[in-house]
């Protein structure tokens, strides 16, 4: 396949001659050295390789209340014939409808692997009742938080997106070290999200499987977050439910530039001041800048990891039995600063397909409802 002849080629190159890279990686997955231009991390996922993702289990629903309970289980997660699928199902399966609304359940378990990941919104333990059910749904959220990093970079995710109402995929790079402070001080790239929704319209717009979105999220506290001057939107009439479509990301020393297909929708570059002033923070001489020492590129000239997960978004979804639709997710980088991947696809059956290639970082010279979606395509750009 593709990404296995990248990969030897750029184990040949470091026998020839090696160019810097601006790159920066880290992790047990990492290559030792970084050249511009080689392949940094691949996965066709001919096999679950759980080394290099790893999974959350938790209760907490990210801090929105969503409907899914993280685990790790084939169920929700698992590899076939090159695909990853990140699959919901229904709590009820497994324990029975009462279950919700009178049983108590502890995720957190006596092995390495089983321990509880969040605690935080009552992650680890609740307590379903009549007016508070438990988690209606579980799935699936893979990361590599562990195996690798990687700081500045192009990003490559072949994927398709799920169908189904209240579906809500996502794939991200979320800091590894928090080094400016914690959400969303140390910044956070959604590279996609969608919405499972085939009907769903704001003002006569579709705003469901027919949009995919990339955001930046980026401010000292959770209150002052920005990401509504970094929302770059494209849609596409035939949905991206529809087909596989490429979600690239290229970033740089200098900017942040995402696109479709090779198409761009829109690209983020700060001035002098930075996100400091590009967030319109300058403005308020109250708050302490948080990246006073760090570039302009500061929150995002820190290591990220890459993740992927299917969630539910905190709404009572209308039919959940047929949250049921594949979809697959195909990535790939080059050279660029160590960030955290984690893949966070919504309830539904979003899956992470790597095809010739699947997860490639080369090396070269989210939360929908908490960020206003209604700008044009492209308005991000400065």
């Amino acid at each position: 396949m593709w990404s296995v002849l990248a990969g030897v080629l750029a184990v040949a190159s470091l026998g020839a001659a090696c160019t810097p890279s601006v790159t920066t990686v880290s992790g047990t997955h990492a290559p030792a050295t970084v050249c511009s231009g080689a392949l940094i991390f691949a996965d066709d996922f001919n096999s679950f390789d759980l080394e290099i993702w790893q999974h959350e289990n938790t209760l907490a629903g990210g801090g929105n209340w969503e409907f899914q309970y993280y685990n790790n289980n084939r169920t929700n997660s698992f590899v076939h014939s090159g695909l990853l699928f990140l699959r919901p199902s229904l709590m009820s399966d497994q324990f029975g409808e009462a279950f919700l609304s009178a049983g108590t359940l502890n995720v957190e378990g006596g092995e390495p692997a089983d321990r509880c990941t969040n605690p935080q919104w009552k992650g680890c333990e609740r307590t379903g009742t009549f007016n508070n059910l438990l988690n209606p749904i579980k799935s699936a959220r893979i990361r590599t938080v562990n195996s690798f990093s990687f700081r500045y970079g192009r990003v490559e995710v072949r994927a398709k997106m799920p169908a189904g109402d209240w579906l809500w995929p996502a794939i991200w790079l979320m800091p590894a070290y928090n080094t400016y402070g914690t959400w969303p001080a140390s910044g956070e790239i959604d590279l996609v999200e969608s919405r499972g929704n085939r009907a769903m319209t704001l003002n006569g717009v579709p705003i469901g499987v027919h949009e995919a979105g990339s955001t930046l999220h980026f401010g000292p506290y959770p209150v002052l977050n920005a990401c509504d001057r970094a929302r770059l939107i494209r849609r596409n009439a035939a949905g991206y439910h529809s087909n596989f479509h490429r979600y690239q990301l290229e970033w740089t020393p200098d900017y942040l530039r995402f696109s479709i297909d090779d198409l761009e929708v829109g690209r983020v570059t700060p001035g002098n001041g930075g996100f400091w002033e590009f967030g319109g923070f300058n403005s308020n001489p109250n708050i302490e800048n948080p990246w006073r020492f760090g570039s302009k590129m500061a929150p995002f000239d820190e290591k990220d990891t890459k993740g992927c997960h299917d969630r539910k978004p905190p709404r009572a979804p209308a039919g959940w039995s047929s949250l049921a639709d594949t979809s697959g997710v195909k990535t790939s980088l080059r050279d660029g600063a160590p960030r955290e991947a984690a893949i966070d696809p919504p309830l539904g059956n979003p899956c992470l397909r790597v095809l010739d290639g699947g997860l490639r970082i080369f090396c070269w010279e989210y939360r929908l409802n908490a960020c206003p979606s209604d700008l044009a395509e492209g308005t991000a750009t400065r």
